[in-house]
C-alpha cells in the first residue's frame, strides 16, 4: 500500500487529523508498510527471521486488519462507504442534508443512527394527532428520552437537530413548548436543556409555538412609548390588554428583530414569577415581525410612572426589590448565565427602571424636550451607543428630597448601565445591597 487518503466528514470539527487521531500506532504502520517495533538500530537476527516470516503473509490479512480499524475509527459517521483504488483508501462524505426552508428532509446525524430521526418525528406526529393531552403518554416519554440522551445529548446531533425547517420544524416547535408546559416533573438542567433546543430551532427557523397566536384582538391607541417600544391598549376576549410592538430603526435587519421577538415571548411564556409580566400570546399580521405584536394584561395602574404619581409615599426601594428578586429568578432558570451580553443587557434595563423610581421621570427626557416621539426615539438611539447616560439630579431636587434616592442608590445605578457589560453586576449582587435588607413591605395595595 502506497498511501493513505482521508476525505474528512463536512460536519466535522476539525481536519482530518481529527479523525486520523483516532487511529493507534500500530494501524498506521500497517498503513505505512512499517513495523511497530522498528528503530534506528540494526534488526537482531531473530528479528530478521520474524520479518522474512510476515513477509509471506498474504496482504489481505493486512488490508482486512486495516479496513477493520478504520471502520471503527469512521464509525461516528452515517453509513461511510470506502473504496481502495491504486493502493489509495478513502472514505465518501454523505450527501448534504437539505435544509431550504419548506423542504421536510430529516438532517443525518454522525452520532446519531438514521432510525431515531424517524423516531423523533413519528413519535412528534402522534402526540399532534392525540391534539397535544394535558397528559404524558408512552409516545411522549420515548420522545423525551430520545432528545435527552441522544439528540441533545452531543454536539453533532445538536446542530443537525437545528436543521429542521418548515412543517417539520414547526412541529418539533410545538412539541417542545408543549414538554415545557405539561412534563410531570421537567425541571433543572433538563428543563432548561429543552427550553434552549426550542430557542434555538424557534430562532433559526423563524417559529413559534402555535398556540402563541391570538386571533381577534383589537388595538386601541398608544399609551406608552420608549426609544424602542410602542405599547398600545386593545381588547382581548372582553380583557384589556397591552400590545407590545418594537420600533425599527433601521440598524437592526429582519432577522435580528424576529429574533428578539422569538426569544422575548417563548421566555416570558415559560416563567412565571409575580414580578414578570403575564404572557398571553402574540398577534401578528402577514407573518411580518415589524407588524407583530406581544400581547399581555393591562394593569389600571399603568406604568411605573403612573402608579408612584398615585401613590408617591411608597417605600420605592422595595419596587426595585421586587424586580431585583424578579430578574434574579429569572437568570437562574434561563438558558443564559448572569454574564452573558443577554443578561448584562437585563441589567442595564433594572438601572434605568431604578432611575424611574427613584426620580418619576423618564430616562434621557432631556435629549427628546421639545422634539416628536420619533425623533426624540432616534436622537436617544444615536446617542446612547456614545456613551450618554440618563442625567444625575440636583441634591435638592424631589428624587432626594423625597422619593428616597442616595448616593449609594445612584452609584448602584452607574454601575447597571457600565459602558462594559462585564463590569456590571448580576441581579443577585445587586440584591445584597445593603440599602434593601431589612425592609419592611407596609403596601396594602396591590399592582392592579
Amino acid at each position: 500500500m502506497t498511501s493513505t487518503q482521508f476525505y474528512n466528514h463536512p460536519s466535522a470539527t476539525s481536519s482530518s487529523t481529527s479523525v486520523a487521531s483516532s487511529l493507534d500506532s500500530e494501524t498506521w504502520c500497517l498503513l505505512s508498510g512499517t513495523d511497530s517495533s522498528s528503530s534506528d538500530s540494526k534488526p537482531s537476527r531473530r528479528q530478521s527471521r520474524k520479518k522474512r516470516n510476515q513477509s509471506k503473509r498474504p496482504a489481505l490479512s493486512q488490508l482486512d486488519t486495516v479496513q477493520e480499524r478504520m471502520l471503527q475509527s469512521f464509525c461516528a459517521a452515517p453509513s461511510p462507504s470506502f473504496h481502495s483504488a491504486n493502493g489509495v483508501f478513502s472514505v465518501d462524505p454523505p450527501p448534504k442534508p437539505a435544509t431550504a426552508p419548506g423542504q421536510r428532509g430529516s438532517p443525518i446525524s454522525p452520532t446519531c443512527r438514521r432510525l431515531c430521526w424517524d423516531e423523533l418525528e413519528n413519535w412528534a406526529r402522534s402526540i399532534a394527532a392525540d391534539g397535544f393531552p394535558a397528559t404524558f403518554g408512552d409516545a411522549a416519554w420515548k420522545l423525551f428520552r430520545l432528545l435527552d440522551t441522544e439528540i441533545l445529548y452531543t454536539r453533532r446531533s445538536y446542530r443537525q437537530f437545528l436543521l429542521y425547517r418548515g412543517e417539520i420544524a414547526q412541529l418539533l416547535v410545538d412539541v417542545l413548548q408543549w414538554m415545557l408546559d405539561y412534563h410531570p416533573s421537567l425541571e433543572g438542567s433538563q428543563r432548561r436543556k429543552i427550553l434552549q433546543a426550542l430557542l434555538r430551532l424557534a430562532k433559526r427557523s423563524k417559529l413559534m409555538p402555535t398556540d402563541f397566536f391570538l386571533g381577534a384582538v383589537q388595538i386601541g391607541e398608544v399609551f406608552f412609548q420608549t426609544p424602542n417600544v410602542d405599547v398600545f391598549r386593545g381588547l382581548h376576549q372582553g380583557r384589556d390588554v397591552c400590545l407590545k410592538r418594537y420600533r425599527n430603526h433601521n440598524h437592526a435587519s429582519r432577522d435580528d428583530m424576529a429574533a428578539r421577538i422569538i426569544k422575548e415571548s417563548i421566555l416570558l411564556r415559560n416563567h412565571r414569577d409575580p414580578g414578570l409580566l403575564p404572557f398571553i400570546g402574540i398577534l401578528q399580521f402577514n407573518e411580518d415581525f415589524d407588524k407583530t405584536y406581544l400581547v399581555s394584561p393591562f394593569f389600571k395602574s399603568g406604568t411605573i410612572v403612573s402608579y408612584l404619581a398615585k401613590h408617591p409615599d411608597v417605600d420605592r426601594r422595595l419596587l426595585l426589590k421586587d424586580i431585583i428578586q424578579a430578574t434574579v429568578h429569572f437568570h437562574g432558570n434561563n438558558v443564559h448565565t448572569p454574564v452573558s451580553p443577554t443578561a448584562a443587557s437585563d441589567i442595564y434595563a433594572l438601572g434605568i427602571f431604578a432611575y424611574e423610581v427613584f426620580t418619576g421621570q423618564s430616562p434621557f427626557s432631556d435629549l427628546g424636550r421639545g422634539l416628536a416621539s420619533e425623533w426624540a426615539a432616534a436622537r436617544i438611539y444615536l446617542e446612547v451607543p456614545k456613551g450618554r447616560r440618563p442625567s444625575k439630579p440636583s441634591a435638592g431636587s424631589d428624587a432626594y428630597q423625597r422619593y428616597g434616592l442616595t448616593e449609594e442608590i445612584w452609584g448602584m445605578m452607574e454601575r447597571c448601565w457600565a459602558g462594559d457589560p462585564k463590569l456590571r453586576p448580576s441581579a443577585a449582587e445587586l440584591l445584597q445591597s445593603p440599602f434593601l435588607r431589612n425592609l419592611v413591605d407596609k403596601r396594602p395595595f396591590a399592582m392592579e
